[in-house]
């Protein structure tokens, strides 16, 4: 049975979501946090927190240098005994590291191949060219993939030890490939000249993909930005876990396999 759908595309919020935080450390981040002498998961924990230092990096909002600072700061406010041997620099490293290891989450990339595997077989059966606008776009929406230049107060020059530290690695591109593999779009705000509380971002992202507001699904974690989506008519959801975001998809986009 051929099924139609009134959505046309569906976005997801980078960091939280199609890249949720990982809850325990890799072996190499606890083996790195044992000889800094940190407590373990430390790392994990901050990521977890909105608004820390590492997810604004992650959702690309600043820079590698500036987050290690900030994030040596807030290490420091929490109480947490800093050993001399770790550094803001050091910090920044950890995270570049975290960055360079960033995947889609398999649940999510998942139900992006059912959805897009379902739109094949549809265009199949209707004889259709499977490059036609009636296939389902995926979007991913981050601040920007990988700032380019340091934002740290009074240093917001792009200065050439912040552009050393800060420029994409080998690692860095090839995480970007494999985002590139699931979704039609990387949409960075920066480029839009819009934030994300802003909805004409949301306006400018529906002409990119070629849909109305009433066709494009918006996923995040983020309530402020979700709001800011729905109040040009997109329909919004909101995320606390991949299984969750899942099921939340299946319920107003389903795929075969859920049905």
């Amino acid at each position: 049975m051929i099924c139609t759908r009134a959505h046309k595309a569906v976005m997801f919020g980078l960091w939280g979501v199609a890249v949720p935080p990982a809850r325990m450390p890799s072996k190499h981040e606890a083996r790195w946090e044992h000889r800094k002498m940190l407590p373990a998961g430390c790392l994990r924990a901050q990521s977890l927190v909105q608004g820390a230092a590492i997810a604004r990096v992650l959702d690309g909002e600043i820079g590698t240098v500036e987050g290690g600072s900030l994030l040596f700061h807030e290490l420091m406010e929490e109480g947490i005994e800093i050993s001399p041997e770790l550094t803001p620099m050091n910090l920044s490293g950890q995270i570049r590291r975290m960055q360079e290891t960033s995947r889609v989450h398999p649940e999510i990339a998942a139900y992006i191949q059912a959805l897009r595997a379902q739109s094949h077989l549809q265009h199949d059966a209707l004889n259709l060219p499977r490059s036609t606008d009636r296939q389902i776009k995926t979007l991913l929406l981050c601040e920007q993939w990988h700032p380019q230049q340091c934002t740290r107060v009074g240093c917001g020059c792009g200065c050439l030890r912040c552009r050393r530290e800060d420029a994409p690695t080998p690692a860095m591109s090839r995480a970007k490939s494999q985002m590139q593999s699931h979704f039609d779009f990387i949409v960075e705000s920066k480029t839009q000249a819009h934030d994300r509380l802003d909805p004409l971002l949301y306006q400018s992202i529906c002409q990119l993909s070629g849909v109305i507001p009433q066709e494009l699904i918006y996923v995040d974690r983020r309530l402020e930005f979700l709001k800011a989506a729905a109040s040009i008519g997109i329909t919004t959801i909101f995320s606390s876990s991949p299984s969750h975001t899942v099921q939340s998809l299946e319920c107003v986009l389903p795929t075969a396999a859920h049905r």
